[in-house]
């Protein structure tokens, strides 16, 4: 729970990310919350490391009520009507989590796509993106098959637009961090991938 940050990218890791109900029965068998709830949350700013603070992932409280469909930029669908009890508490206080050029296959699993920290972890460059043409020990093409670095859209996560102060919106998790990154500058995608894009040879 308080780990705040796990790098794995580049170390020769292959197979598939466990499953939501996977994560669910590992918690459970671990005496650990399953579920994000209040406990998660907090209203002093110095509570940052430790806890959600703010209004910014009320989503994850909100029950059935605002269901949010992940959609690749051409608008096939990802994961449908995913509501916040399909989101398993993985990582909760993660702020850097990196697994890319590895050797991963299989999905990706909603406690990452919808984890309330993930706009902080560049995740197409530094989560989806694994190696180029690579293959693993069985000799399979590796790659996520629900994601790609170019495919993905923040779209479902903080939205297209700056929300105000509202931090519920339909169809959308979190768009207050729209509001945080997108509308106050803070985030440069495109610099960002240049960073940890991994220099081709010519």
């Amino acid at each position: 729970d308080k780990l705040n940050t796990l790098e794995l990218s580049y170390s020769f890791l292959e197979g598939e990310l466990p499953t939501d109900e996977e994560m669910t029965e590992a918690l459970e068998a671990a005496g650990k919350a399953t579920r994000y709830s209040e406990s998660d949350f907090s209203t002093n700013k110095a509570d940052y490391l430790d806890k959600l603070v703010g209004d910014t992932c009320k989503w994850l409280l909100s029950g059935k009520g605002n269901p949010v469909t992940c959609k690749h930029k051409d608008g096939s669908v990802v994961s449908e009507d995913v509501c916040p009890l399909d989101v398993p508490r993985v990582l909760p206080n993660c702020r850097q989590l990196s697994l890319n050029l590895n050797f991963f296959t299989g999905k990706v699993p909603n406690w990452i796509l919808f984890h309330p920290h993930l706009v902080e972890w560049n995740a197409p460059t530094m989560i989806f993106n694994q190696q180029p043409k690579g293959k693993n020990s069985d000799g399979a093409a590796v790659g996520f098959s629900n994601m790609t670095e170019d495919s993905y859209s923040y779209d479902y996560y903080y939205g297209t637009g700056d929300p105000g102060n509202k931090w519920e919106l339909p169809g959308v998790a979190y768009p207050l961090y729209y509001r945080k990154y997108v509308a106050a500058g803070d985030i440069n995608e495109a610099a960002l991938m240049a960073k940890y894009r991994r220099t081709k040879k010519k």
